[in-house]
This record gives structure tokens, sequence and C-alpha cells, in this order.
């Protein structure tokens, strides 16, 4: 299921994506790309930069807990020398001023002790501060004297602890022995508050803050007044996230990094000390380095303007290779007409300049193509149209020669020669293959020979009606081109009718279109007049009439000639009547017809 919903979910980018653009996609493509690869080479510039900066910082940080540790031992040496001095004199516990003796010592060391002892074997105690001791005691001492007298002889640690004297203190103390056997021992309860303030002088710093501990992990003292270590919430003192304690304790000797509720933090620990204390410096990377910040604000805004840049640029390329191709298929699709074809300038000389030669090429192809179809679709008219003219069939040859036959018997003579004339006439105008196009007047005179034949046959069924004016019989049209839609008229119309037929033609000139309307008042036209344009209604026998041209012949001649606007129009009722009109632009005369020079047999 869900590896079903994966897929489908795939599809709608994909489907985004197959929507857009060559121009999107390169863009797109590039920019991902070039931002990618920038940031992440700007993140390791970053990083690079941000550790340099932390190092410095680690090295002011060795430099500072080296400075301490060397405090811590000339602090440590400075106790030692405290103690050996008190255990090395004589009689001292046999003197009755051994109170005074500690508090003169105290006094001169008040920036190391805080409190002198003396704890003799049998128990008693002297005190530097004696009339303290004497209210408030300090259980702490016979315990270290018991450490001391299990011990050896050298100076131990104890602590760190709390005694209402000392205050937060940790002690030094030296067994005395005399003669091998043991007499007491001698304490001191370091200062505490004077240790914290000497390493303040070398620790802290802008974002810096140190922890001191003893071998154990206890605290001896830490930087209670920044805001670098974090600490309990409503402790007083301050007291350090156990957490944050925890990492700290962790955290191996030498420099190194932790992170803690979203921060980061630089650790310097070191035990070089003769205490075998641990000390950490604890550097706040976004407080202590400013220089830090203004790698990583640097880091931003150059690549805020790396990315800015990397999309004009990326849009620049993309528009720059898409562009081209763009107007080029814009001037592909202006490729409307054939009779303007639109060729393009070739100004490039890459693969776009080889496409558009190649595609001005193909019009050029297309053009030739255009003009030998042309050409050929006007042969074939042209010699189909000179065949129609010689199809003469036996059918109308034996009814007119019937008629005249049937005139010979009546001893019609006058009727005889008119008909025989008028046969030879249409014959001779049939025949005619000098010409295509011919005067309308013209056109008209066989059209009158054909009708003298076709009203000996049948009779007074039908009339035929002309309304042309004198300025139109010089207008040039095509030959053949008025019979075919009379004989139309007759057969399909006024024949099966049998009776008051009439034919008329009427002709006009309107702007630069000459209108020729055939009227009749026949059997009248009800199917499809675009089939009978196109000729896929044609009846076979129909072909076996005089001269049938056939209206479908016109009407392409027509547009073949003149263009699509112009040919033929067939409009009628059943019972009423067929109007078929005849729309082409008025030539004058020979000269002005564009077409005349083709139209002699080469």
């Amino acid at each position: 299921m869900l590896k079903d919903k994966i897929k489908k979910w795939m599809k709608i980018p994909m489907y985004i994506y197959k929507g857009w653009k060559i121009s999107t996609k390169l863009f797109m493509l590039f920019s991902v790309m070039a931002v990618s690869i920038f940031i992440a080479l700007q993140w390791q510039n970053y990083l690079i930069s941000r550790d340099a900066v932390e190092e410095r910082a680690a090295e002011s940080a060795r430099m500072a807990t080296f400075q301490a540790n060397q405090y811590l031992d000339s602090y440590y040496d400075n106790i030692k020398t405290i103690l050996l001095m008190i255990s090395s004199q004589k009689n001292l516990l046999e003197s009755p001023d051994v109170n005074e003796t500690l508090k003169r010592d105290a006094q001169y060391s008040a920036q190391l002790v805080k409190t002198l002892y003396v704890a003799t074997a049998d128990g008693h105690v002297y005190c530097s501060n004696e009339l303290v001791y004497g209210i408030l005691g300090n259980d702490q001492i016979q315990r270290i004297a018991e450490i001391a007298r299990r011990g050896y002889s050298g100076i131990t640690l104890e602590g760190p602890y709390y005694t209402p004297i000392s205050s937060h203190t940790v002690a030094f103390f030296i067994p005395i022995f005399q003669g091998g056997s043991y007499r007491g021992t001698v304490i001191a309860e370091a200062s505490i508050d004077s240790l914290y303030q000497n390493l303040m002088l070398w620790l802290p710093g802008p974002g810096r803050s140190f922890v001191l501990t003893n071998s154990d992990g206890a605290d001896v003292c830490y930087d209670q007044s920044g805001s670098v270590l974090p600490y309990q919430a409503a402790t007083v003192p301050a007291q350090i996230q156990p957490a944050f304690r925890e990492l700290l304790r962790k955290n191996p000797t030498g420099t190194g990094s932790i992170q803690y509720d979203g921060r980061r933090y630089l650790v310097t620990h070191t035990t070089d000390n003769r205490l075998n204390w641990n000390l950490y410096l604890i550097v706040d990377s976004a407080k202590a380095n400013p220089e830090s910040q203004k790698v990583f604000a640097n880091f931003l805004l150059s690549v805020g303007l790396g990315v800015l840049f990397i999309l004009a640029l990326t849009f620049a390329i993309s528009y720059f290779f898409t562009n081209p191709i763009r107007r080029f298929a814009l001037k592909m699709n202006s490729f409307t007409q054939l009779d303007q074809l639109p060729i393009v300038a070739v100004d490039r000389n890459d693969e776009v300049g080889q496409l558009e030669k190649s595609y001005n090429s193909m019009l050029l192809r297309i053009q030739q193509l255009i003009e030998k179809q042309k050409q050929t679709e006007k042969l074939k008219s042209r010699y189909e149209f000179k065949m129609l003219q010689s199809q003469i069939t036996p059918h109308f040859l034996y009814n007119t020669l019937a008629c005249i036959n049937s005139l010979a018997r009546q001893h019609r003579e006058a009727e005889i020669s008119g008909t025989i004339r008028a046969l030879v006439g249409l014959l001779s105008f049939s025949f005619d293959r000098q010409a295509e196009f011919i005067p309308l007047r013209e056109e008209l005179k066989g059209l009158q020979m054909y009708v003298d034949i076709q009203r000996i046959r049948y009779g007074p069924i039908f009339e035929v009606e002309t309304d042309v004016p004198p300025e139109v019989l010089d207008f040039q049209i095509p030959k053949l081109t008025l019979q075919p839609i009379l004989e139309n008229a007759l057969f399909h119309g006024v024949v099966p009718k049998q009776k008051d037929g009439r034919i008329r033609v009427r002709i006009r000139k309107r702007n630069s279109l000459l209108i020729v309307a055939v009227t009749d008042n026949g059997v009248g036209f009800s199917g499809d007049a675009q089939a009978v344009l196109s000729g896929t209604d044609r009846d076979p026998e129909e072909d076996r009439r005089f001269n049938h041209v056939g209206l479908s012949n016109i009407h392409n001649r027509i547009r073949l000639y003149y263009g699509e606007q112009y040919g033929l129009r067939i409009r009628g009722k059943a019972g009423v009547g067929t109007v078929v009109k005849l729309v082409f632009p008025t030539v004058p005369d020979k000269k002005n017809n564009p077409l005349f020079s083709s139209s002699k047999r080469p």
C-alpha cells in the first residue's frame, strides 16, 4: 500500500515536469545543479573558516589553561610550604602558644589558607580561629586526622567539603611523626574564594567559563557569574545542570566540542597540574567568537548573492539557448498559407542555424512540390477538358440525325438546313482546341446552337431567355462553361416536367466579379449541392449525353484557375425550380488573362 501511494504521489511532480517548457526545464535543471554545487562549496568554505576561527579560540583556551595549571601548581607549592614549615617546628605540640602560632601563620598566608588546624594524637585540636572553632566546631578535623594517622608522611588532599568556619573548602594535611610515632596532623583548609578569584583572572573571557573538579569529579569551584554554563533554575548558588556536567565528565582530555540544548561548546579539558584536578575551559562558539558569527553571516550573504547570481545566469543561459528555438517555432507556426512560405533569415552558424537552413530547404522543396502539384492539376484539368471536348457520343448523334431524318421525311428543308448548320457549328465550337478561354459572346453563340438543336428535338416544351448586358460580352471565360449548366437545367429540370419549361440565363458584372445565374422552373433540386459539386453523385447514364462536362468539372476548373473563393453555388426546391450561380473574376481580354499564355497546346 505504501509503495502504491509513493508511486501515486510521484506521478504529480512528473505530470508537472512534463508540462514545463524546455526553457523552464533547462532553467530548473541548471539552477538546482549550480545552486547545490555552490551551496556545498560555500558550506565547505564556511566549515573551514569556522574551524580556523575555532582553532584560534582553542589555541587561546589552551594557553589560558596552561597558565591556570601553572597557577594551581604554584598554589599547591605554597600550601605545601606552609604545611612543611608548621610541621617542622620543634616542640610545636608542647608549646602553650600553638593557637597563636597557627593564627600568625594563617594571617601570613591568608590569600591561600582560610583556617589552620593541628590535631594531636590524643585528640586535642588547635585552631587559628580558636574562638569560632570553640563555638561552631568542625567535625571534619578528626576524620582527616584519622586518615593522616593511617596514611603516609606526604601531603594529602581531602574534599571539597563545607564547614561553618571555612565554608566551601579543600583540606591539605600532613602527619607529624617524632621518634617514629604519630604525634599529630597539620591541616590547612584552603581559601576556595581566593582560588576562584585568581582563576577568574586567567580563564574567563567573552563567551568563556570554567569548571574545576577534583580527581573524583567533585566541584572545587566553577564560574557562577557568567551566562555560558547552563545552570539549574532557582538554585542559589547557581548549580550546573546534571546532564551538562555528565557531558563534561565524559569529555576526554584535550580540545573537543559538545552539543547541548541547541548550542555548541568548545571544551578544553586538562589535568596537567600536580593536584591532578580536572580543569575544563568551556567556550560558547556563538558568544566567544564574533568572528565565527561574522563568518556565518558572510556565508549566508554569499549564498544569497550567489544563488541570485546563479539564477540570473541560468535564466540568461536558458534564454540564450531556447529563445532562438522559440522564435524559430513562432516562425514555423506562421506557416498557414501554402502560397506564403515563411523563409527564416539564417544569421547563426550553430545547431540552430543548421536547423533553420534545413527548415528553409524543406520549405523550398515544399514550394517546388506545390508548384509541381499545381502544374500537374492544371495539366490534368486541361487534358480532361480536351478529352471531354471529344466525347460526342453515338447516342447524341443518333438522336440528332434521327431528328434530321424525321424532318426530311416531312420535307421540312428549312428546318433540316438550320439543324445541320447548328450541329456543324456546335461540333466546330467543341473541337476548337486552340483556345481554352474565349469571349463571353462566343460562349453564348455556342450555347444558342445547342439550344436550337434541343428545341428541334423536344419541340415547344421549353423556352430559353438570356439577359446579358453588352459591356460584359468581351470578358474572357473558360470555354464550355455555360452549356453544361444549361444542359443540367434542361435534362434534370425542364424535360421531366414535359411542358411550360423556362430557362433564364442572366449575367451581371458586380465590382470585379462576373456573376452568371441560370434559373429554371423545372422539377427542382433537393439533393446535396456539395456532393454535386464534388462529383460524388455523378450518374454514369449522364456521361452518354453530348459534351457533358459536368457541374463538378466546371466548379473545379474555376477554382483551379482563379482560386478557392470562386466557383458554383446551387440552390433549389422540389416542385419550384433550381438556381445555379457561377462566380468568377472579370478578365476583359486575353492580354489580361493570367492563364491565357498557358491555355494553348504546347
